[in-house]
């Protein structure tokens, strides 16, 4: 695991309403999401993420996280491999979209064209959140990943 996921896993698994000013077109009273990073079958891939919605808010999607730091040109049919894997072993899970955390909207994640539908539909990336004083400076990660 990349120090940069370590640090979202810890980020998240505390304070799983982090997520959620990164997405304003969610409600309002969208809070009490639980945060996991569940391992898929084969080949064990393991998701950055995974915030379910409280039970009792149906209406909530789930949100699938990656944090994608660095280009990577197989990254989009990757996303897309791995986030199908989930909906077909999580039978539970019906609405949901995907969140992809990334310094620059600019990086190379390959050609969209063979997963364009995918991107266009189930994926967001909300822009870079602030740094200094606030979202994810305000957290310190424990000491073991540092």
């Amino acid at each position: 695991m990349v120090a940069s996921d370590k640090l979202f896993y810890w980020l998240f698994q505390h304070q799983p309403d982090r997520i959620l000013p990164l997405l304003p077109d969610l409600p309002p009273d969208a809070s009490g999401y639980t945060f996991s990073a569940p391992v898929l079958k084969e080949r064990e891939y393991r998701l950055d993420g995974l915030f379910l919605p409280p039970p009792e808010r149906p209406d909530l999607p789930a949100l699938i996280l990656e944090a994608q730091m660095a280009a990577d040109g197989g990254f989009l049919r990757r996303l897309y491999a791995e986030t199908a894997r989930l909906v077909q072993q999580e039978p539970t899970i019906n609405h949901w979209r995907v969140v992809v955390l990334c310094p620059s909207r600019q990086l190379n994640f390959g050609d969209p064209a063979p997963v364009a539908e995918f991107v266009e539909q189930r994926v967001q990336s909300p822009p870079a959140p602030p740094s200094g004083p606030g979202w994810l400076a305000a957290a310190a990660p424990p000491r073991s990943m540092t």
